[in-house]
């Protein structure tokens, strides 16, 4: 990624939320999103895109299922994140989120 200077408290989201929350040790993905106080941004190099988006817009989801929503709507999917998710989430977790929203956009992607 070409180094555009430090982030605004930058915090991680979707995918890049998922690889640190659980700890996963799976390659970064090629779009890397995170939420800061500014302006939405796109920032492309090295083969590699940063992707943010601002807090003040609705975009900070601080839970789990926040943060799966957000990657289905806002990122490239990405097999290897997604499989080590879900092999990270308890079981009754995935089954909670299904309970909840049974016919959920989200909720039948994932």
């Amino acid at each position: 990624m070409a180094d555009k200077g430090p982030t605004r408290r930058a915090a991680p989201a979707a995918l890049a939320w998922l690889i640190e929350h659980f700890g996963l040790r799976v390659p970064e993905p090629a779009v890397r999103s995170e939420i800061i106080a500014g302006a939405r941004r796109t920032i492309a190099g090295n083969g590699q895109v940063l992707e943010q988006y601002p807090a003040a817009a609705g975009y900070a989801f601080k839970d789990l299922f926040g943060q799966l929503r957000f990657a289905l709507l806002y990122e490239p999917s990405d097999a290897g994140v997604w499989n080590a998710a879900v092999h990270a989430l308890a079981p009754n977790e995935m089954e909670h989120w299904i309970r909840e929203d049974p016919t959920g956009r989200f909720t039948r992607r994932a």
